[in-house]
Protein backbone atom coordinates (compact mmCIF):
# COMPACT_ATOMS: atom_id res chain seq x y z
CA UNK A 1 0.00 0.00 0.00
CA UNK A 2 2.85 2.39 0.80
CA UNK A 3 4.24 1.86 -2.71
CA UNK A 4 0.86 2.71 -4.28
CA UNK A 5 0.49 5.86 -2.17
CA UNK A 6 4.03 6.96 -3.03
CA UNK A 7 3.40 6.39 -6.75
CA UNK A 8 0.26 8.52 -6.48
CA UNK A 9 2.21 11.21 -4.60
CA UNK A 10 -0.28 10.91 -1.76
CA UNK A 11 0.60 11.69 1.83
CA UNK A 12 1.58 8.78 4.05
CA UNK A 13 0.59 8.51 7.67
CA UNK A 14 1.55 5.42 9.60
CA UNK A 15 -1.17 4.94 12.20
CA UNK A 16 -1.21 2.43 15.03
CA UNK A 17 -4.36 2.42 17.17
CA UNK A 18 -3.89 2.98 20.88
CA UNK A 19 -5.77 -0.06 22.16
CA UNK A 20 -3.09 -2.65 21.31
CA UNK A 21 -0.42 -0.55 23.01
CA UNK A 22 -2.28 -0.92 26.28
CA UNK A 23 -1.35 -4.61 26.14
CA UNK A 24 2.23 -4.28 24.89
CA UNK A 25 5.35 -3.85 26.94
CA UNK A 26 8.25 -1.88 25.46
CA UNK A 27 10.06 -5.22 25.05
CA UNK A 28 7.24 -6.76 23.00
CA UNK A 29 6.90 -3.55 20.97
CA UNK A 30 10.67 -3.60 20.31
CA UNK A 31 10.67 -7.23 19.22
CA UNK A 32 7.51 -7.44 17.10
CA UNK A 33 6.26 -3.99 16.09
CA UNK A 34 9.38 -1.82 15.81
CA UNK A 35 11.17 -3.84 13.09
CA UNK A 36 8.14 -3.82 10.79
CA UNK A 37 7.39 -0.17 11.41
CA UNK A 38 11.02 0.80 10.82
CA UNK A 39 11.03 -1.23 7.59
CA UNK A 40 7.95 0.62 6.26
CA UNK A 41 9.38 4.00 7.18
CA UNK A 42 12.78 3.20 5.66
CA UNK A 43 11.05 2.00 2.50
CA UNK A 44 9.12 5.26 2.27
CA UNK A 45 12.06 7.55 2.90
CA UNK A 46 14.22 5.63 0.43
CA UNK A 47 11.66 6.51 -2.22
CA UNK A 48 11.79 10.21 -1.52
CA UNK A 49 9.02 10.65 1.03
CA UNK A 50 10.29 13.48 3.20
CA UNK A 51 7.54 13.79 5.80
CA UNK A 52 6.84 10.47 7.49
CA UNK A 53 4.59 10.90 10.53
CA UNK A 54 3.91 8.01 12.89
CA UNK A 55 0.69 8.36 14.83
CA UNK A 56 0.36 6.06 17.83
CA UNK A 57 -2.42 6.97 20.23
CA UNK A 58 -2.45 6.39 23.94
CA UNK A 59 0.22 6.85 26.53
CA UNK A 60 3.36 5.99 24.55
CA UNK A 61 5.73 7.52 27.11
CA UNK A 62 6.97 4.11 28.29
CA UNK A 63 8.04 3.21 24.75
CA UNK A 64 9.15 6.62 23.53
CA UNK A 65 12.72 5.48 22.94
CA UNK A 66 11.49 2.69 20.67
CA UNK A 67 9.00 5.07 19.03
CA UNK A 68 11.88 7.37 18.08
CA UNK A 69 13.88 4.46 16.66
CA UNK A 70 11.29 3.94 13.92
CA UNK A 71 12.84 6.68 11.78
CA UNK A 72 9.62 8.68 11.59
CA UNK A 73 10.38 12.37 11.57
CA UNK A 74 7.10 13.43 13.16
CA UNK A 75 5.52 11.55 16.07
CA UNK A 76 2.38 11.99 18.12
CA UNK A 77 2.37 12.92 21.78
CA UNK A 78 -1.15 11.90 22.70
CA UNK A 79 -3.00 13.67 25.50
CA UNK A 80 -2.27 10.78 27.87
CA UNK A 81 1.50 10.86 27.23
CA UNK A 82 4.04 12.92 29.16
CA UNK A 83 4.60 16.03 27.03
CA UNK A 84 7.68 17.07 29.01
CA UNK A 85 9.32 13.72 28.29
CA UNK A 86 8.39 14.03 24.61
CA UNK A 87 9.81 17.54 24.44
CA UNK A 88 13.10 16.46 25.99
CA UNK A 89 13.59 13.24 24.01
CA UNK A 90 12.24 14.48 20.67
CA UNK A 91 14.47 17.54 20.86
CA UNK A 92 17.51 15.38 21.56
CA UNK A 93 16.60 13.06 18.67
CA UNK A 94 15.85 16.03 16.38
CA UNK A 95 12.30 14.80 15.76
CA UNK A 96 9.17 16.86 15.51
CA UNK A 97 6.13 15.91 17.53
CA UNK A 98 2.58 17.08 17.70
CA UNK A 99 0.45 17.11 20.80
CA UNK A 100 -3.14 15.96 21.03
CA UNK A 101 -5.40 17.65 23.52
CA UNK A 102 -7.73 15.73 25.79
CA UNK A 103 -11.07 16.21 24.04
CA UNK A 104 -12.96 15.94 27.33
CA UNK A 105 -11.46 19.34 28.22
CA UNK A 106 -13.94 20.89 25.81
CA UNK A 107 -16.78 19.60 27.99
CA UNK A 108 -15.50 20.85 31.32
CA UNK A 109 -13.16 23.83 30.81
CA UNK A 110 -13.62 27.35 29.50
CA UNK A 111 -11.74 28.47 26.38
CA UNK A 112 -9.36 30.48 28.55
CA UNK A 113 -8.64 27.49 30.80
CA UNK A 114 -7.94 25.27 27.77
CA UNK A 115 -5.57 27.84 26.31
CA UNK A 116 -3.75 28.21 29.63
CA UNK A 117 -3.48 24.45 30.13
CA UNK A 118 -2.08 23.88 26.64
CA UNK A 119 0.37 26.79 26.68
CA UNK A 120 2.12 25.79 29.91
CA UNK A 121 4.45 23.39 28.14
Amino acid sequence: MAKAFIELAAALWFLIPSLPLSFLSPLVYREFVLPRTRELIEYSTSRGVRNVPLIIGGNTTKMLDEYLETGANNVLCDARADVTEFLHKCSAARRAFRRNMDSTDFLTLSSEDIYTAQSTV
